[in-house]
C-alpha cells in the first residue's frame, strides 16, 4: 500500500512539474514572438535571428509560399518598407519542441511602390526549438476580409463604402430592443478598456470629441465607469458591430493620438470579445441586464476549468442576489477560456464590498477552481454615449 501511494504521489508530482514546464515554455514562446514583432517594427536588420533556418510562410497578400532572405529584407528597409503592428489575443500551445501560436495582428504595413495596408490579420505561427531558443519556423497570415484595406493619409470618411465595421454599406443592421423599449442595433463585439488618466474631466472632453472616430469603426455606444477608490481609474465598455472594427480601432493611429491628447497614463488593459462569448447573468427575475447599473462589481480571474467554474457560478446566483447583485455579464475568450471577467450591477458599493469580503465567497471560489488572486474593481457609472 505504501509503495502504491508513493508511486501515485510521484506520478502526480511529475504531472504537475510537466504542466508547470509547459506553462513556462508557452511564456517563452510569447516572449520570442514579442521580440520578433519589436524587431520588425524597429526595422532591425538583425531580425533574422528570430527565424528558424528553415523558416517559410504565407503572407497576408494571398501570395505563394515565401522565405526570409537577409539581402532582400535590407533592400526593402532601405527603400522605405515600414510596419507598425501589434499582436493581440495570442494563444500558444506547446507540443514538445514545437509550439503553435494563434492571434490577431493589427496595424499598418507599408511596402515601397504600393499603397499602405491598414487592418487586422488572422495569424498563426509554428515555433521550433533551435540552438536552445524558440525560433519561428512557419507563419500564415490572412486578412479579416471586410476590414483590411488600402489607405492614404486620411481616415475613412463617414460615407465610405469600405467600412471598418465588418459590414457592407448596403446591409440592413440587426436590431434589438434597449432597456427603455426603444430599437437599437445588436452588437457583434464588446471591448472593455481599463486605464488611468491624469484628469477625468479632461479625458471626458477628449473622449466625447472623438465619438465620430469610434463611429467610423462601427461603435454602437459605450458606458463609462469610474473606480469608487480612484476616480481617475476608468473602465470603458464599448459595443461594436463586429470584431473586425473593434480590433482595427484598437490598432489605429487615431486612437493612440486621442489617448495622448486625453493624457492616459501608461498602457491600458484591453479585452475584446465577440458576443457569442458574452453570457448574460440573470440573478434576479425581472431585472433587465442590458443597461448600465449605477454601481457595478468588476472581477477578473483565472479558472482551472471554465465549465466547472460556470456551473458553480450559476449555482450561486441566489447568494449573489441576496447580497445585492442585479445581474450582468460573464465574458471569456474562446481560446483562452481560463481567463474570465464578471461584470455585475450591484445595489450599492458598500453591498458589493461586503459580498467580496465574505468568507463564503472565498470558499465558493476555491470550490469553483479559481486559480489566482482576482482583480476586483468597485465601479460607479459616470455616463453613456451613443457612439
Amino acid at each position: 500500500m505504501q509503495r502504491t501511494c508513493m508511486t501515485v504521489l510521484a506520478t502526480l508530482m511529475a504531472t504537475w512539474a510537466a504542466a508547470g514546464a509547459l506553462a513556462g515554455q508557452a511564456d517563452a514562446v510569447k516572449e520570442a514572438s514579442a521580440a520578433l514583432m519589436a524587431a520588425w517594427n524597429a526595422n532591425d536588420p538583425d531580425v533574422l535571428r528570430h527565424f528558424h533556418p528553415d523558416a517559410s510562410g504565407y503572407g497576408g497578400d494571398g501570395g505563394v509560399l515565401g522565405t526570409v532572405d537577409a539581402a532582400a529584407i535590407a533592400e526593402l528597409v532601405a527603400a522605405g518598407y515600414d510596419v507598425n503592428l501589434r499582436l493581440g489575443q495570442e494563444h500558444v500551445q506547446v507540443l514538445g519542441d514545437v509550439a503553435v501560436g494563434t492571434g490577431y495582428m493589427s496595424g499598418t504595413v507599408s511596402v515601397p511602390g504600393a499603397p499602405t495596408q491598414q487592418g487586422t490579420w488572422r495569424t498563426s505561427a509554428v515555433w521550433a526549438q533551435h540552438d536552445g531558443a524558440w525560433k519561428l519556423l512557419h507563419w500564415h497570415h490572412s486578412p479579416l476580409m471586410s476590414e483590411v484595406r488600402s489607405i492614404g493619409r486620411e481616415r475613412p470618411g463617414r460615407g465610405s463604402r469600405d467600412r471598418m465595421d465588418g459590414r457592407e454599406a448596403r446591409d440592413e443592421p440587426r436590431r434589438d430592443m434597449d432597456r427603455d423599449g426603444g430599437e437599437r442595433e445588436r452588437p457583434g463585439a464588446v471591448m472593455l478598456a481599463r486605464h488611468t488618466v491624469e484628469n477625468f474631466d479632461h479625458w471626458t472632453e477628449v473622449y466625447r470629441e472623438h465619438a465620430r472616430l469610434r463611429a467610423e469603426y462601427g461603435s454602437l455606444g459605450s458606458h463609462v465607469y469610474r473606480s469608487a477608490d480612484d476616480p481617475n481609474d476608468i473602465v470603458v465598455a464599448v459595443q461594436w458591430r463586429g470584431m473586425e472594427g473593434a480590433l482595427a480601432f484598437g490598432a489605429s493611429e487615431g486612437l493612440r493620438d486621442a489617448m495622448a491628447e486625453a493624457e492616459v497614463v501608461g498602457e491600458p488593459a484591453v479585452w475584446v470579445f465577440d458576443t457569442e462569448h458574452v453570457k448574460p447573468v440573470v440573478d434576479r427575475e425581472g431585472v433587465n441586464v442590458g443597461g448600465p447599473s449605477d454601481f457595478s462589481l468588476f472581477v477578473r480571474h483565472k479558472v482551472e476549468n471554465l465549465e466547472r467554474w460556470m456551473g458553480s457560478f450559476n449555482k450561486h446566483g441566489h447568494m449573489r442576489a441576496e447580497a445585492g447583485s442585479l445581474g450582468g455579464f460573464v465574458l471569456f475568450h474562446p481560446h483562452e477560456n481560463d481567463d474570465v471577467i464578471g461584470f455585475l450591477g450591484w445595489e450599492s458599493i458598500d453591498a458589493a464590498r461586503e459580498f467580496v469580503e465574505a468568507p463564503d465567497l472565498r470558499e465558493a471560489m476555491e470550490a469553483a477552481g479559481v486559480a489566482d488572486e482576482p482583480d476586483v474593481l468597485f465601479l460607479t457609472h459616470a455616463y453613456s454615449t451613443d457612439r
